[in-house]
């Protein structure tokens, strides 16, 4: 007879692996059928070799086309910053002007936003617990969509050449921007909490041969709130099965 023990944290942890592995296998499968060429570059891009390849082979931007002085961002040194990305994947510093953060936060206390993602949860942010009750299910996140084009503050936001000649300097080819983002992070009762609709985990999220993501917090932000977390150099270090997070 043989008689085998688990750790209950172990098991809870490989659990939760496995859906996690299993959010990711269904967001792929997706995408392949309604996106056959996103898929392929998602798939490609996620190898430094590829990347490489294209940033050596893409045409080098002219950089004299962003005028700093017209900036939100008048002190940045664009140059610490590409160096920055380039070494560690990341950069810690450029923080949004007090005026333009409050003109984003009115818009977004004003403007309704979506519970978890679905078009018919929607609701202002001061009526949160009321869509909660109506709903009946717990929001762990809110987001609200079109802010690019509603949003005069992130409108600029986007267009502003120190952004742009940061991502052009570290891509080494003229940025598109693709989209905006705007969203709240709620606490929730760990029960109620799956990881997987949220991205609450690590993962690698390539969505083109080159591209530069902008984070920017509304509100204070501390360990217990929530943070947003990235591993310092696993842009251009990582074993094969983390490829694929």
């Amino acid at each position: 007879m043989k008689i085998n023990y688990f750790q209950p944290n172990n098991f809870v942890e490989f659990y939760k692996k496995l859906r996690e592995v299993k959010s990711r296998l269904q967001a792929y499968y997706y995408y392949t059928i309604t996106n056959p060429v996103w898929a392929v570059i998602s798939m490609l891009s996620r190898f430094l070799f590829f990347r490489k390849f294209i940033k050596f082979s893409s045409r080098v931007p002219e950089l004299n086309q962003y005028d700093l002085h017209k900036s939100i961002f008048p002190k940045i040194d664009v140059d610490r910053v590409v160096n920055s990305l380039n070494k560690y994947g990341c950069y810690l510093g450029i923080k949004l002007p007090s005026i333009i953060c409050q003109e984003i936060i009115m818009f977004a206390m004003s403007t309704d936003c979506y519970g978890n993602l679905n078009i018919k949860c929607g609701f202002l942010y001061s009526h949160k617990k009321e869509a909660e009750e109506k709903n009946k299910i717990p929001f762990s996140t809110a987001a609200y969509f079109n802010i690019d084009v509603l949003c005069p503050a992130i409108k600029r936001l986007s267009n502003d050449p120190a952004i742009k000649m940061i991502a052009a300097k570290y891509m080494k080819a003229e940025p598109i921007f693709t989209d905006a983002r705007l969203w709240w992070t709620f606490p929730v009762d760990e029960t109620n909490y799956d990881l997987t609709k949220t991205a609450s985990f690590f993962h690698y999220d390539p969505d083109d041969y080159s591209c530069l993501r902008f984070f920017f917090y509304l509100t204070d932000v501390d360990l217990q709130s929530g943070p947003h977390i990235c591993i310092r150099g696993s842009h251009t270090k990582k074993k094969l099965p983390k490829l694929f997070l």
